[in-house]
């Protein structure tokens, strides 16, 4: 038996092997598997680009699919700072997919809205993106006079084409041509190419896609109420369960709290935007007392036929969409319900406030009904009577709303229903 050589090993070997207890666990998240989005979601590769075209890289000016084959066409403007040719002086390119196999697991991660939990969604499309030249051999043609069918003569055109009968192919012979690449190329150019939507990181669109990219809220336990604080709380907590369950130590949250302390964590619980009673509020602060918590809640949210919800200056939307969502709690805490087609002909002029984005407005905070949207919850009237000094404060706020939205409700009024 043939002697062992010896190892010898280094000072830094040896403070490689050992164990690093130094760096301690800081925190633990859940990890979840959101297979809904795996089949829509591609990783594009492009080739490398100077750093000056880089930094003016926008959005494509069109897209394709062919969903079957997984092949892409993305259209792309020349940068302006962009070398040109005399002969191929294009405004834009065509970028071409080359499918990749993708030869291990590979996922994309997001982190929810609450840092709780990362969103994982296999990956199981790769293509790189290159350039297509088609241009040049078209170019090449026009200045050459090439005609592919210049080298034949009319009566070998027009010559008659015998039919031709085969045996029906086997099963192997069927298995070998759909094997080859002649087979896989007519495949792909049979299928017609669909045109996509390109939308920016701003657009409704992008947000939305990028919500489906995480699982479906796990069923959290209904929140339980002290049906002497509020009488009508129990058939609100029902519908309750989006509610995310304390993200913070109560225990430490106590009425001689910093108010913007409070306030600050009231606009992470209400930051979805969708309307919280006051018996939920007050399970999430129990330790605060009830003038504490109602005076924090004025500052960031409104109070809406006896429920709360986020002020709309809070909320990450732009301007417009802002006003337009404060004018829709203002219908609804004014007339209970929004008429979704007059809702649209007040903002019909302003661009920035589409349909989609009214369609995502009323959802947050209204459901339909008979006479169009109402709100999510049933109106909390108990509220107002234990706590007359608080509502009487949200009824001026949206006294002052109404002279401020004076003349949408005129439009909204005038608008025609067909």
């Amino acid at each position: 038996m043939a002697p062992k050589t010896p190892v010898i090993k280094t000072e830094d070997d040896v403070i490689m092997e050992e164990p690093c207890n130094n760096d301690e666990i800081v925190r633990e998240i859940d990890v979840l598997l959101s297979p809904a989005m795996a089949s829509h979601l591609y990783l594009m590769q492009f080739p490398l680009r100077p750093q000056c075209q880089v930094a003016a890289a926008t959005l494509p000016d069109a897209a394709r699919i062919k969903k079957d084959h997984g092949m892409i066409e993305l259209d792309e403007r020349i940068p302006l700072n962009a070398g040109r040719n005399g002969n191929f002086a294009l405004d834009q390119r065509t970028f071409v997919s080359q499918t990749i196999p993708v030869s291990t697991h590979l996922a994309v991660g997001q982190m929810d809205d609450f840092g709780n939990a990362i969103h994982l969604v296999p990956l199981s499309h790769i293509v790189q993106m290159r350039p297509n030249f088609a241009h040049v051999n078209e170019m090449h043609n026009a200045n050459s006079g090439i005609d592919p069918f210049e080298d034949a003569t009319e009566e070998e055109r027009l010559e008659k084409k015998p039919v031709m009968f085969q045996k029906k192919e086997t099963e192997r012979a069927a298995i070998i041509r759909k094997s080859s690449f002649a087979y896989k190329k007519a495949s792909e150019e049979s299928e017609s190419w669909k045109m996509l939507v390109v939308c920016g990181p701003d657009t409704i669109p992008y947000h939305q896609a990028k919500e489906s990219l995480t699982c479906a809220s796990p069923s959290l336990p209904l929140v339980s109420t002290d049906a002497t604080r509020n009488q009508n709380a129990s058939s609100f907590v029902h519908s309750l369960n989006y509610i995310p369950p304390p993200l913070f130590d109560v225990d430490n949250i106590s009425s001689t709290s910093n108010l913007s302390t409070v306030c600050a964590k009231l606009t992470f619980l209400l930051q979805r935007g969708w309307p919280v009673p006051y018996a939920v509020v007050q399970t999430q602060f129990p330790n605060t007392d009830d003038p504490d918590l109602l005076t924090a809640l004025a500052s960031c949210a409104v109070l809406v036929r006896g429920n709360f919800v986020l002020q709309s200056r809070l909320m990450p939307l732009t301007p417009a969409l802002q006003q337009a969502r404060t004018f829709v709690l203002l219908l609804l805490q004014k007339r209970g319900h929004v008429e979704r087609v007059r809702l649209e002909q007040v903002f019909d002029e302003n661009e920035a406030v589409t349909s989609e984005a009214i369609q995502m407005l009323l959802e947050q905070v209204a459901t339909r009904g008979t006479n169009g949207w109402q709100p999510k919850l049933q109106d909390n009237l108990g509220l107002y009577e234990l706590f007359p000094e608080q509502a009487q404060l949200h009824s001026q706020y949206w006294e002052r709303q109404e002279t401020r939205f004076a003349h949408f409700l005129q439009m909204y009024k005038e608008a025609t229903v067909s």
